[in-house]
């Protein structure tokens, strides 16, 4: 982390299912206990999968880059405006704590859009 911090780099875990990003809490452990580590959030991993309803709120001061897409509690991802992601209120959050970082589409091919 050192090293990153003297060149002006910021290293974060990105939320994703299946790591130990997925739970809120150990984000939390992490960033609390590794200076200088933070988080590319994507919401969907804590809306879909087996940490869903899970409040993350409390990531907002650890987040570094913001990955969107929409999506539900029963798929990842869904068409845009099909979802569960709030994102006007997860702005109003980041805005909250004077986040001027990224923000990015992350929307993957889905088989059944016609791209």
């Amino acid at each position: 982390m050192d090293i990153a911090t003297l060149h002006g780099v910021r290293i974060g875990i990105k939320s994703q299912i299946g790591r130990l990003s997925e739970d809120p809490d150990t984000v939390i452990n992490l960033c609390d206990n590794v200076k200088g580590l933070g988080l590319t959030l994507d919401p969907s991993h804590y809306i879909y999968g087996p940490y869903q309803g899970r409040n993350y709120d409390k990531l907002m001061k650890y987040v570094y880059h913001v990955h969107l897409r929409d999506t539900n509690k029963k798929a990842l991802q869904v068409r845009v405006g099909q979802g569960e992601i709030e994102y006007g209120r997860l702005i109003t959050l980041l805005q909250k704590l004077k986040y001027n970082r990224a923000f990015s589409v992350n929307i993957t091919e889905m088989p059944e859009v016609d791209h």
